[in-house]
């Protein structure tokens, strides 16, 4: 990828806009600063540089370029990443695979078609009448509907397959669309069904989910595996609740579309759902790119108990600190909001158990604490619960709760759950060293404009670090060939690609005067050693007695001696 076409893809879109689709990003400084996707963290250590689209991570080292990031956390080849930059900036690409571009489009307008579909049978169809009922008796608005753009499978079994295939569509790609079974003949994967589109990060349709509304099983009914749905990846409205949990720094978890549908239409447009029961590890960690605290709101019977029990494994093994709302026992998050309202709701909020209160509570339905064996049990039961909490202090503050709550003294119970591996958090990193040679190319990155100022006075040559000169032969390359914009990093080592991410987000010390004073001691610093060089040369002459006054070495030793005089006038 040439400069030239990302600095075209900078023009169209902020690197912000794209890398803020992963994590959430707050201004610090010059820089954007945000939770790290590529490690575990609680304290933000992922620095965007806004105007050239560079990234650096303090904590696990990981940088580069909007391309390399995509890269990164897609686990997109460089092809891949650059066909969806340029894809969402807008820009043709003459070189791309275009039968494979093809046919990504193709399956997206199937979707697409068929998510049209379904809405059009729900609200336009007499088909759709019995889910238009199911909803209204929900309490679901036509704003929801509109906004969710919710649909109905009619009974037949092969409408759905008709409908496409006269737009166009073969049967081996709605097949392979999940919207076809593999049977023969074929049928219509869903029927008779509520439609739930499910959509990804960006809001581009990679799948449905179906609910019965009468007695078919199963209840809930997923798209299966496809190269674009992948259940365990993915949160239902995600693209939706992403600007609400980063604004209120935390993302109420919930297990199904009504649930969510619901609570955003209460106004908790925080909310998300797990796609089921089973909450997955890259579920939790795609949750973890943009915030570090989530309300698990899970249904009130026996199962969604059980189920909230699972998700604290998989949300403390993404490192996320995590409260339960547990609901009367039969309600769901839709049936708590339409019978008790909003303001209950937000009273619940504020006021989620900690996963030993949760643990204490689920338990003591069980166990009779005024029976000594049954109390052991319970404890024995509760205490896993206070090892999933990383920090040490609120672990001693959920040590001290459940001493007093059932009359056990805190010695006793911390013999039980202390442990002898290492903290939960990272060991801060120390930066490096704030070098001369690092300001300069930070100045140079941070202020294109500098740039003639400093190649007009030094070269990359000038440079005493390997790692430092490769970086400025990049920078001073770029420059001469009038490259603008974004940095292009793919043809240089990886070290140089780190370097210049990292200086790239780091933040400038002193005024712009303190450049030049930069500029003047690393000419120094090159005119000391270059000197150096040819005095021991001359030295080495005198020693062996071939010295003359017409000697290329003497005489360019006796002109860098005046020149560096002249230079020390001159500062």
């Amino acid at each position: 990828m040439t400069t030239d076409f990302l600095s075209e893809i900078l023009e169209r879109i902020a690197p912000a806009d794209i890398i803020g689709n992963y994590l959430a990003l707050k201004p610090s400084g010059r820089s954007l600063k945000g939770l790290c996707p590529f490690h575990s963290e609680k304290t933000p250590s992922f620095n965007l540089n806004p105007e050239n689209g560079l990234w650096h991570c303090f904590g696990c080292g990981a940088g580069g370029n909007l391309v390399q990031f995509l890269m990164k956390i897609e686990n997109l080849s460089f092809q891949e990443a650059r066909n969806l930059l340029a894809e969402k900036a807008g820009i043709p690409l003459t070189h791309q695979n275009s039968e494979m571009k093809k046919k990504q489009n193709r399956m997206r307008d199937l979707l697409e078609a068929a998510s049209s579909f379904y809405h059009q049978i729900l609200l336009k169809s007499r088909e759709g009448e019995p889910g238009l009922e199911y909803l209204e008796k929900r309490g679901i608005d036509f704003k929801s509907v509109e906004v969710f753009q919710l649909g109905m499978a009619p009974q037949s079994s092969q409408n759905l397959i008709q409908f496409l295939s006269h737009q166009g569509f073969d049967i081996s790609e709605i097949k392979e669309a999940g919207l076809a079974t593999r049977s023969i003949p074929p049928k219509d994967y869903f029927f008779n069904r509520l439609i739930f589109p499910i959509r990804d990060l960006f809001g581009r349709l990679i799948g449905f989910g179906g609910r019965t509304i009468g007695k078919e099983e199963p209840k809930y009914l997923n798209s299966p595996e496809t190269p674009f749905f992948k259940k365990g990846e993915t949160l239902y409205a995600f693209h939706l609740a992403k600007p609400a949990i980063t604004e209120q720094n935390f993302a109420l978890l919930v297990e199904g579309y009504l649930d969510t549908i619901t609570l955003h239409q209460f106004g908790f447009r925080n909310a998300a759902a797990s796609l089921g029961t089973s909450l997955t590890l890259q579920q939790a960690k795609l949750l973890g790119r943009y915030i570090s605290k989530v309300i698990v709101a899970y249904d009130g019977d026996k199962a969604g108990l059980e189920a909230m029990k699972r998700s604290m494994i998989i949300l403390q093994q993404a490192n996320l600190d995590f409260f339960l709302l547990v609901l009367p026992e039969g309600e769901d998050p839709d049936s708590f909001l339409r019978k008790h309202g909003k303001q209950a709701f937000e009273t619940l909020l504020k006021h989620p158990l900690s996963p030993v209160q949760f643990a204490l509570h689920t338990a003591l339905k069980t166990y009779n604490p005024q029976i000594p064996e049954e109390k052991t049990r319970l404890i024995n039961e509760i205490l896993p619960f206070v090892s999933l909490i990383a920090n040490p202090i609120l672990r001693d503050e959920q040590i001290k709760f459940v001493s007093q709550e059932l009359n056990v003294s805190e010695s006793l119970l911390r013999s039980f759950t202390r442990r002898k591996s290492a903290s939960f958090s990272q060991p801060a990193l120390q930066r490096p060293s704030l070098s001369r040679e690092t300001e300069i190319l930070k100045w140079i990155l941070w202020e294109p404009a500098l740039a003639s100022q400093a190649w007009s006075q030094l070269s990359p040559d000038d440079f005493e670090e390997e790692s430092f000169r490769e970086s400025a032969r990049f920078l001073f390359q770029s420059y001469h060939e009038k490259k603008k914009g974004i940095l292009s990093l793919e043809d240089i080592p990886s070290s140089v690609s780190l370097l210049l991410s990292r200086l790239s987000t780091e933040p400038l010390i002193g005024g712009i005067e303190n450049f030049q004073t930069l500029i003047s001691k690393q000419k120094e610093e090159r005119l000391k050693k270059e000197l150096k060089s040819l005095k021991e040369e001359v030295l080495q002459k005198i020693k062996e007695r071939k010295l003359n006054p017409a000697d290329e070495t003497y005489t360019s030793y006796v002109a860098l001696l005046k020149k560096m005089k002249g230079e020390k006038k001159e500062i």
